[in-house]
């Protein structure tokens, strides 16, 4: 019976964890929802692996926090409302923090340039090294090259060092004017 009873805890948390994914973040309401996550985790009575993972918008930063329990991990939540609990293909717990930031590694080593099919990427390192971190649309290389300055397209070609949120902004929002498909507002890159 316990076994049961436990099965169906961890069935429940999945779905109020996928529900907590689909859901957009509404800050009033987020310490509310961890609550309802953490209170179906109870139902569990062995702790549970959890880490921080903040997720910023070019990189990603883990630090693990321990093995909670359910009172643990609620505490932790209530000291920041602004994480989002999810579990993970492990069993872990992962606290997800979004950071409207470069991480550490980015500042230190991120290139805009294209990649080899002549999309806008962002590389871990100069672009010869070809470790793409993220690819964000097609350009329109040949109406590129014909209306910016040469400057521009050399930059591109050899690759923009960025080091901060402004920069990284500024590439896009110059770049995505070059773009085959149109670049919306709301565009969410890969």
């Amino acid at each position: 019976m316990r076994g049961k009873r436990l099965l169906g805890a961890f069935g429940a948390l999945l779905l109020v964890a996928g529900a907590l994914q689909l859901q957009p973040a509404a800050a009033a309401a987020a310490p509310e929802r961890n609550r309802q996550w953490v209170e179906t985790l109870q139902l569990e009575e062995s702790p549970r692996t959890v880490k921080h993972v903040r997720s910023f918008i070019c990189g990603v930063e883990e630090t693990f926090l321990g093995k909670l329990d359910a009172g643990e991990v609620l505490r932790l939540l209530d000291e920041h409302p602004e994480w989002r609990p999810e579990l993970t293909e492990t069993g872990e717990i992962a606290m997800i923090e979004q950071v409207e930031d470069l991480s550490e590694t980015c500042k230190q080593r991120a290139y805009f340039s294209l990649d080899k099919l002549g999309q806008l990427s962002l590389f871990e390192g100069p672009p010869e090294e070809e470790r793409v971190i993220r690819t964000f649309f097609q350009l329109d290389t040949d109406y590129m090259e014909s209306s910016l300055p040469r400057a521009y397209w050399d930059a591109l070609s050899e690759g923009i060092r960025i080091t901060d949120v402004d920069e990284y902004n500024s590439v896009l929002s110059t770049y995505s004017e070059y773009a085959l498909q149109p670049v919306s507002a709301e565009h969410t890159p890969d």
